[in-house]
């Protein structure tokens, strides 16, 4: 049992006691051991008081999450709803309205008007992404005619930039577990930031091939490269760079959410890179191995 006592100045401390009985020489005596509990029963206040403290900011943790999660829904439907009518209306004046002017303005409404869209479909994945929610559809696929496709359509921006956008791509590759979509979405987005930061007559070279068990997706560029001191930010939510002209040049998020997509398929991306030298954005995606014949 547990008691207190005093000491000799008074001061009162925290005793544990055991006592037992014992039988010796036809006489039974009562054996207790006493021990001074002080700094236990201290250390187990103070476990009590971080576990209540634990349990209380979880708490406030949870409604946080749970608020963040009802204002981007309720902040998507608001930016969605006026946007959509805006996209079909401006699609139709363009399609409908003679070369000039006005074509040029409904032209410029429904590019502005798609890349908002884009970029609210980017923060919502985010946003997905750090709670947890993002879904993959994953099935077999075979990354060769995604990355084909997608360097087809990224092939005239290149050529409008006067930039030279080079495909080194294999005759084959294994088919992988994943989600295609969601693995164009990355490569897009690699070769999109290369498109911003080389300049006009640099080269973006599209690789991949198949490293022992993995497929390895490359995106080279001849860039201004990327210091050092940056480089382990670069996949971090909302990080942009301390270059002041790359103000506006979007939310930060595209490396974030890439980087969330390539772990949630089981594969890791990475960036090299030296200032002056271009960069290389690395995707590590497994391949699943093959179920042997009984």
């Amino acid at each position: 049992f547990e008691t207190t006592h005093y000491r000799r100045d008074g001061s009162v401390f925290n005793l544990e006691v055991h006592s037992s009985s014992v039988e010796s020489g036809g006489q039974r005596y009562l054996l207790s051991v006493e021990r001074d509990i002080t700094e236990r029963k201290k250390a187990d206040e103070t476990i009590r008081g971080l576990y209540e403290k634990e349990s209380t900011l979880r708490q406030e943790l949870e409604e946080e999450i749970e608020k963040r999660v009802t204002f981007t829904r309720m902040l998507i439907h608001e930016l969605k709803t006026p946007l959509t009518p805006m996209i079909a209306a401006s699609d139709i004046i363009t399609e409908s309205v003679p070369e000039g002017p006005l074509r040029r303005a409904a032209r410029s409404i429904y590019n502005g008007s798609q890349m908002l869209s884009r970029r609210i479909d980017t923060l919502i994945d985010a946003a997905k992404g750090e709670l947890g929610m993002l879904q993959m559809n994953l099935e077999s696929i075979n990354p060769l005619d995604t990355l084909k496709s997608v360097a087809e359509d990224t092939a005239p921006l290149a050529q409008r930039r006067h930039q030279i956008l080079k495909a080194e791509l294999p005759d084959s590759l294994p088919d992988i577990f994943g989600d295609e979509e969601r693995l164009r979405q990355v490569v897009v987005n690699l070769l999109d930031n290369s498109l911003k930061f080389t300049p006009s007559g640099g080269t973006i070279t599209l690789r991949a091939r198949k490293e022992r068990k993995k497929i390895v997706i490359e995106v080279e560029d001849t860039g201004p490269g990327i210091p050092a001191e940056q480089q382990s930010h670069l996949f971090q939510a909302y990080h942009r760079g301390a270059d002041p002209n790359q103000h506006g040049r979007g939310l930060g998020l595209g490396l974030s959410l890439a980087k969330i997509i390539i772990e949630l398929h089981g594969g890791t991306i990475r960036v090299e890179s030296r200032e002056g030298k271009g960069s290389t954005f690395s995707v590590f995606l497994p391949v699943p191995e093959k179920r042997k014949r009984a």
